[in-house]
């Protein structure tokens, strides 16, 4: 049934966020193509700035709009008045809420697969003789030449997995901070929203708290960090922090989901 909750969400959702990643591709392939144009031309050149402005805010906003857009569908689908139709599908609470998450994960994961492959796109569309298409060559070609040391592969293996759980734990923040903003009801919206501050503050300050801590410790062992064991516990730690956060997260989530008021 989980299966069936997911295809829904992509179906409800799929348009949007498919039509907002088409053109940031599209823009990023005219700004690239954008860089043939004269430089010496005043007309021309206000272009390119105005094309590359809009590229790189819509980059850097991506992430930032499929979380609101995240939030907003939450809250429209599982907590506002018009979530009746939700809450009589014949499939339990925990479905419905696990549905959400991964269909969340998913859409965020693909936001951030959208920004790598605009900027291969402006590079492919860019003139090789451009400056911007210069530096962005030598940077793709700086990573192709990073060796990782062998002792280093199971670092790469964990970081790899808590960006995985840092998107997990994103997406449950996101419901968590909305659930919590029923608490104002004439106000959900902004309660969402000073919740979702709240809730990444105290995480913040536990976690600065947790790190201050542990680094002592590390420093009373002589441990400066310069081998990928000290390195790979302080990752676990960090990812273990990560995984507590998204469990308070994902329970605040259910409870005030499964305490919805139908009437």
């Amino acid at each position: 049934m989980l299966g069936k909750i997911i295809k829904y969400e992509f179906k409800a959702t799929s348009k949007n966020y498919l039509i907002s990643f088409l053109a940031v591709i599209a823009l990023s392939a005219l700004s690239g193509l954008i860089q043939y144009l004269p430089e010496d031309v005043a007309i021309f050149a206000l272009i390119k700035g105005a094309v590359y402005f809009v590229y790189f805010a819509l980059v850097v906003m991506m992430p930032t709009a499929v979380m609101i857009a995240l939030g907003v569908r939450f809250f429209k689908s599982m907590l506002s008045d018009t979530a009746y139709f939700t809450h009589t599908i014949p499939v339990g609470k925990k479905t419905l809420i696990n549905g959400k998450i991964v269909s969340g994960v998913i859409w965020m994961v693909l936001s951030f697969v959208v920004v790598i492959v605009s900027v291969a796109v402006m590079v492919m569309f860019a003139s090789y003789s451009s400056e911007m298409a210069k530096h962005l060559r030598e940077i793709i070609d700086a990573i192709r030449d990073i060796r990782i040391p062998s002792e280093y592969i199971s670092t790469v293996f964990i970081v790899v997995i808590l960006s995985i759980v840092a998107v997990f734990v994103t997406v449950l923040h996101i419901y968590a901070s909305v659930a919590m903003g029923q608490i104002l009801t004439s106000h959900k919206k902004i309660g969402a929203v000073v919740f979702y501050v709240i809730l990444r503050y105290v995480a913040s300050v536990i976690m600065t708290a947790g790190m201050f801590v542990i680094l002592n410790a590390m420093d009373m062992l002589e441990s400066n960090f310069d081998n990928a064991s000290d390195l790979n516990i302080l990752l676990l730690l960090i990812m273990l922090f990560m995984v507590i956060f998204g469990v308070i997260c994902y329970v605040i989530t259910y409870e005030k989901f499964n305490k919805f008021d139908l009437d």
